[in-house]
C-alpha cells in the first residue's frame, strides 16, 4: 500500500476474517433504504398504509363470511422519522403490531376459535411485531382473550435477525470475537427503546462511540470533529434551503413534512452550489471551510457510509436524523438483544422462503 507521501507499508496476510455483501444479499438487496431525488414528504408514510383483500366467503367455501385478509408492511424503511436504523425497523414492527390488533377486534369472529397471524422476516421488525402480539396476549390486553391467536414467524434465512447479524471470528487458536457482518449500533442514545431493553432489562454492556471520525477518512487528509460537525450542519442548512424548507422547522421537528418546492434537487447539486459559492468568493460560502475538507467530510460522512453518488440522494429528504445521535455498542455483538428478548417465546421457522402472498 503507498500514501500520498510515497512511502511504502506492508499489510499482513489476515488470519482469517468475514465479510458481508449486502447489495448481493437474496432477502434484503441492500443495507437500508434511501430516499432518492424522486422521493416526496409522504413516500415512507404510503408504504405504512395496509393492504387489504376481500373475499366473498370466509376461506371455507361458505359465502356469507367476512374473508377478509390484510397485509401489513413494516421496516426502518416505513419509518419516517427513525429510518436506516434497527430500532426504527424495531419500532414498525410494533406499529403493525397493534395496527393488526385493532383491525382484529372490529372484526365479528363469534365462531372463530383461533386467528392466524403470519409475520414474513425475523428482523428487527419482525421479532418485534410478533413479540408486540404475544406481550399484548399474556397481558390480557385484547377483548377477545378466549379466542386462541397463534402467531408464526417465517424467515428465509437459516438464523434470525435480518440485517442484524453477529458472527464469531476465531484468530489463531483460542481467540474469539464476536463481529457485526451487518447493524453494528443502538443509535439516537435513551431515545432508542431498544438500548434501554439492552441496559436495563437485558444488563448488556454499552459502549459510547464517536461517529465524527470514521477510520474510513485518509490520514493525510485527516478533520478534526468538530470541524466535520460543523461542516455536516452547513451541510444540512443548505441542503434545506435548497429543497424549499424552512430552517427553523427542520430544526423543530423530525417530521419530513416540508415544502415539496425543488423536491427533485439532490445533494449533488448542494455541494456544487457550495464549492461554486467557494471558487466565486460568495458571502454565503461559508469560506472557513477549504474544497478538500468539504469533499472529505461529505465522503466520509454521507458518500462512504450511504454507499451511492450524491447525485442519486434528495436534498430534500435525504439528511434524515440518526447518524453520530448518541451511537452505542453493544459489547458481546448485537444478536444477543436478539435472542434474548425479541425471539424469546416467539414461534420462528426457518428456511421458509416466501415468493408469493395469495389472499385467494
Amino acid at each position: 500500500m503507498t500514501n500520498s507521501g510515497g512511502s511504502c507499508h506492508t499489510i499482513p496476510t489476515p488470519s482469517s476474517f468475514l465479510c458481508s455483501n449486502w447489495y448481493h444479499d437474496p432477502f434484503s438487496k441492500g443495507g437500508w433504504s434511501l430516499l432518492t431525488a424522486q422521493a416526496t414528504a409522504q413516500t415512507r408514510r404510503v408504504l405504512q398504509e395496509p393492504i387489504v383483500s376481500d373475499h366473498p366467503n370466509d376461506g371455507n367455501g361458505d359465502e356469507g363470511g367476512s374473508g377478509r385478509c390484510v397485509l401489513w408492511l413494516a421496516g426502518e424503511h416505513t419509518n419516517p422519522t427513525q429510518a436506516a436504523m434497527v430500532h426504527g425497523a424495531y419500532q414498525e414492527g410494533v406499529r403493525a403490531a397493534k395496527e393488526c390488533l385493532q383491525h382484529w377486534k372490529k372484526e365479528t369472529r363469534i365462531n372463530e376459535e383461533a386467528v392466524d397471524i403470519v409475520v414474513i422476516g425475523a428482523g428487527a421488525a419482525g421479532l418485534g411485531c410478533a413479540h408486540q402480539l404475544l406481550l399484548q396476549e399474556s397481558n390480557g390486553e385484547d377483548k377477545h382473550s378466549d379466542i386462541k391467536r397463534k402467531v408464526v414467524v417465517l424467515e428465509a434465512r437459516d438464523r434470525i435477525g435480518g440485517r442484524v447479524w453477529t458472527e464469531p471470528l476465531t484468530i489463531g487458536d483460542s481467540q474469539t470475537f464476536q463481529v457485526e457482518l451487518g447493524a453494528n449500533w443502538l443509535q439516537q442514545g435513551d431515545a432508542n427503546p431498544l438500548a434501554s431493553i439492552a441496559k436495563e432489562k437485558l444488563q448488556l454492556r454499552l459502549i459510547d462511540t464517536h461517529f465524527l471520525q470514521p477510520s474510513e477518512y485518509p490520514l493525510h487528509r485527516h478533520v478534526p470533529p468538530d470541524r466535520v460537525d460543523a461542516i455536516m450542519k452547513q451541510f444540512v442548512k443548505r441542503s434545506n434551503q435548497r429543497a424549499g424548507r424552512y430552517a427553523a422547522a427542520a430544526a423543530d421537528s423530525d417530521d419530513l413534512n416540508f415544502s415539496t418546492t425543488r423536491a427533485h434537487s439532490t445533494m449533488q447539486d448542494v455541494l456544487d452550489d457550495w464549492l461554486q459559492d467557494l471558487k466565486e468568493g460568495s458571502s454565503s460560502s461559508s469560506s472557513d471551510f477549504t474544497m478538500e475538507e468539504i469533499r472529505h467530510v461529505l465522503e466520509g460522512e454521507i458518500l462512504v457510509d450511504a454507499g451511492v453518488p450524491l447525485s442519486k440522494l434528495s436534498s430534500q429528504f435525504g439528511m434524515e436524523p440518526g447518524v453520530g445521535e448518541g451511537d452505542r455498542w453493544i459489547v458481546g455483538g448485537y444478536k444477543q438483544l436478539f435472542d434474548q428478548h425479541l425471539a424469546r417465546g416467539v414461534d420462528i421457522r426457518h428456511n421458509c422462503i416466501v415468493t408469493r402472498i395469495d389472499t385467494s
